[in-house]
């Protein structure tokens, strides 16, 4: 019994102590995402430490931004997290390009621009109305379940405060994941490299 306890899956908020291991996650996550392939630095070892300076970073802005800050954990071990903006047609403050500047450094000029081209590309779909943008969930290649758990989580918190939710997901796997839990496709846009971003919507229940 006590061995099945402390392989459950549990959500919560994500610990002060596990702000590295959140942009860790978040890094191994994403290593390979379509945007990724199309924006970042070529050499793996390269983007592995531009993307683990600028998920600490995201983490870092999402704690100073009251996010909505998640991780699923199995015991002890982070498996996974989210980043969820209640209040997301705010843009980024300005401290927030002091903590990524970091990552900026280390990419350089040329996989800045690249990265900078598609941020400012995705940032005009963005919708008017209010929102709650789930900016980022990642987890471990090896945890079953973490992702939807999140998800479920985070969706939760967000409509007991009566907003509607936006996202982009980065392949046709994620969207499909998505649509089964409740949300809509509005737009999509195509990277350098072909591969497409689905900008995705869901209503919040109780104002439907």
């Amino acid at each position: 019994m006590s061995v099945a306890t402390e392989n459950q899956l549990k959500a919560r908020d994500l610990d002060r102590g596990d702000n590295l291991a959140a942009a860790r996650v978040f890094t191994a996550a994403f290593m390979d995402d379509p945007i990724w392939q199309a924006t970042g630095p070529r050499r793996a070892w390269h983007r592995r430490l531009v993307l683990t300076a600028l998920y600490y970073a995201e983490v870092l802005i999402a704690r100073g931004r009251r996010a909505v800050l998640l991780g699923a954990y199995r015991g002890e071990r982070l498996d996974g997290v989210i980043i969820v903006f209640p209040d997301g047609e705010r843009g980024l403050p300005w401290w927030g390009w002091v903590l990524r500047s970091v990552a900026i450094i280390i990419a350089g000029p040329r996989a800045t621009a690249r990265s900078l081209t598609v941020s400012n590309a995705l940032d005009r779909l963005h919708p008017e109305q209010a929102h709650a943008h789930f900016w980022l969930i990642g987890s471990r290649p090896d945890s079953l379940g973490a992702g939807y758990l999140l998800m479920r989580s985070a969706t939760a918190r967000i409509d007991r405060l009566g907003r509607p939710g936006y996202l982009e997901a980065t392949s046709p796997e994620m969207a499909e994941v998505k649509e089964l839990l409740g949300w809509r496709v509005r737009e999509r846009y195509t990277l350098p490299t072909g591969a497409v971003v689905t900008t995705m919507w869901r209503d919040c229940p109780s104002r439907v």
